[in-house]
């Protein structure tokens, strides 16, 4: 057989041989999950230092779960992995957080679905517990007595926009707490305290101990008067509205420009909006 024909099909053979066995294109990737949808707080069970999320479900072949994000003190564009679930609800508190994420805190939620190694491209719809912050700060002066001074009063109502001072002895202004001395100069009074409780609302007081300044530590004894020093960090339970407030005394031996003997306390606070929910953020005083 001539030379040159055989060179030119053995040619063709490994010719067709590689051909038939060279790289494949990669196959492509799996669909990520859709979008998750919905996320929502629920409010009956969402109280105390308790989140419960809630969200819809979503409708994907092979799909693991969901997993739940969270950006403390709703600071800066990135958010921290929690958990993963195969539920559509999820609750956070201070007993089922996973170790090594620090105390629960105010902050702002948000979920994707997943399967495997593919998540949903978008984080859902965000939810937040964050309170509104009133860092402007307040002075109220311990009145022993019935007084007047201009521009110094004793009674506060907490608001999440504005506030509102007063004397607490006027059965008009309808007080949460009112300034009082104490030790060493000042204490803070629920509004309906004796002496000066005339129309005053019915507050409950928990002085923060300890380094966890998120939520109360210990709720189960509240009180109706504490003496206060400077950076202390006090929990007001504003009983008819069923709300929390933070409260930060920034001074609790506060002078009187002009009276002598008569001290104050200023303070700024933080009010949660939620209802029976009292989580706040990290900061310190």
């Amino acid at each position: 057989m001539n030379r040159s024909f055989i060179t030119v099909i053995t040619s063709i053979c490994v010719v067709f041989i590689c051909g038939c066995n060279g790289t494949q294109p990669p196959p492509a990737p799996p669909p990520a999950p859709p979008d998750v949808t919905g996320l929502s707080l629920v409010s009956v069970a969402t109280v105390e230092e308790t989140v419960v999320l809630e969200w819809d479900e979503v409708i994907f072949p092979g799909l693991d779960g969901y997993r739940v994000y969270f950006r403390v003190n709703d600071i800066g564009a990135n958010y921290v992995y929690l958990e993963s679930t195969s539920a559509i609800t999820y609750t956070d508190n201070s007993t089922s957080r996973p170790s090594g994420m620090g105390p629960i805190a105010a902050g702002r939620y948000a979920v994707k679905a997943y399967n495997g190694t593919n998540y949903s491209e978008n984080y859902s719809n965000s939810v937040s517990t964050m309170p509104e912050l009133c860092p402007a700060p307040v002075e109220i002066w311990a009145f022993s007595e019935i007084d007047s001074v201009e521009n110094s009063w004793n009674g506060f109502i907490f608001e999440p926009e504005y506030s509102s001072l007063g004397y607490a002895w006027n059965p008009l202004f309808l007080q949460d707490i009112y300034c009082y001395p104490g030790v060493p100069r000042c204490a803070i009074y629920s509004g309906n305290e004796l002496p000066f409780h005339n129309g005053g609302k019915d507050t409950e007081l928990h002085l923060q101990s300890g380094l966890v300044y998120s939520y109360p530590e210990d709720t189960s004894s509240p009180q109706t008067a504490l003496d206060v020093h400077t950076d202390d960090v006090v929990f007001c339970k504003l009983t008819v509205a069923d709300q929390w407030v933070k409260m930060y005394i920034e001074d609790a031996e506060l002078v009187h420009p002009i009276v002598p003997d008569l001290y104050g306390i200023r303070f700024h606070y933080e009010y949660q909006h939620n209802s029976g929910l009292y989580l706040f953020t990290t900061y310190a005083n």
